[in-house]
């Protein structure tokens, strides 16, 4: 029985801006591409005061007395994976001009 409608790309781009839309834009090119790319949202990686209900995806860094959240970028590519098990063949973190 053939399968209609059924795009396993785009889920998992649902999935992902779902989950990850605060952090980052996600493209993909819907006519034959097979790379995934991802913008990060500057304003993502801004130091947030610490809150237990904005712990998603972050870490606590400590500067001086303080307690502040920031995105923990590997914990976040590990979970690209994770997500994309079957479908994704490797995340490639192209890190030479971050500037966090």
């Amino acid at each position: 029985m053939p399968v209609v409608d059924y795009d396993p790309v785009q889920c998992y781009l649902r999935e992902l801006r779902s989950a990850f839309g605060e952090f980052a834009l996600f493209f993909h090119d819907t006519y034959g591409g097979s790379l995934i790319a991802v913008l990060w949202k500057p304003q993502a990686f801004t130091p947030q005061p610490f809150k237990t209900s904005h712990i998603n995806a972050k870490m606590l860094e400590t500067k001086g007395n303080q307690l502040q959240l920031v995105p923990n970028v590997e914990a976040i590519l590990e979970d690209f994976e994770i997500l994309g098990a079957g479908l994704v063949k490797s995340v490639e973190a192209l890190t030479e001009k971050w500037k966090i």
